[in-house]
């Protein structure tokens, strides 16, 4: 039970990693792609 609770938790905290890593990148590329199209 606790066991399985620490690993739960575990792979909870990495997906929310995870997701913040996907998140950061999808909005960098965004502005990348942005200020690329603005300066055209």
């Amino acid at each position: 039970m606790s066991f399985h609770h620490r690993v739960t938790q575990s792979f909870t905290e990495f997906y929310s990693f995870d997701f913040k890593l996907i998140k950061l990148c999808e909005t960098l590329c965004y502005s990348v792609v942005n200020s690329f199209i603005t300066h055209q």
